[in-house]
C-alpha cells in the first residue's frame, strides 16, 4: 500500500457519514495516524516472515536427511528378511503407546489420575490400566 493510498484511507475516515452531520470516528487501532510508522511495522513483520521461511527450509532439509536415514535402515531390515510395512507399523504403534502413556503421566494430581482411570474404565479400556493388566496376567 502506497503512502498516497494510506492518505486516501485517512481522508475517507474523516469524511461526513451519510445521513449524519458529524465526523466518522475511527475504531481503536483502526486509524493510520502516521504512514511512516505503519510502513516500518509492515517491513519488520515481512522481514520476520522471511526469517521464518528460512528456518522452515533449514528444518525441512534436516528432516529430509533423517527420512533418508530411516529409508536406509528399512532397506537394511528388508535385506535381513524383515518386511517393511509391518516394521513401520510396529514403530508407529510404539510411538503412539509412548504418546498415550505421556498423556496419563502429565496428570500429576492423584485425583486427576484416579478420575482418568475411572473414565478409561467406563470407556472399556481396562487392559491399559494397572488393574486391567493384573487381570489379564491372571488369565494367562
Amino acid at each position: 500500500m502506497s503512502i498516497a493510498e494510506l492518505e486516501v484511507i485517512e481522508l475517507d475516515k474523516t469524511k461526513l457519514t451519510a445521513g449524519r452531520q458529524k465526523r466518522a470516528t475511527p475504531r481503536k487501532g483502526g486509524g493510520v495516524s502516521d504512514p511512516v510508522v505503519l510502513i516500518e511495522f509492515v517491513a519488520r513483520i515481512e522481514n520476520l516472515h522471511a526469517d521464518l521461511e528460512k528456518e522452515k527450509s533449514a528444518y525441512m532439509l534436516a528432516c529430509k536427511a533423517l527420512r533418508e536415514d530411516i529409508r536406509e535402515v528399512l532397506e537394511e531390515a528388508q535385506e535381513k528378511g524383515l518386511p517393511k510395512k509391518p516394521l513401520r507399523a510396529i514403530v508407529k504403534q510404539r510411538a503412539l503407546e509412548k504418546k498415550a502413556a505421556a498423556c496419563r503421566d502429565d496428570l500429576e494430581d492423584s485425583d486427576h489420575l484416579s478420575a482418568f482411570d475411572i473414565m478409561k474404565a467406563a470407556l472399556g479400556d481396562l487392559a491399559d490400566l494397572p488393574l486391567g493388566q493384573a487381570a489379564m496376567g491372571a488369565q494367562h
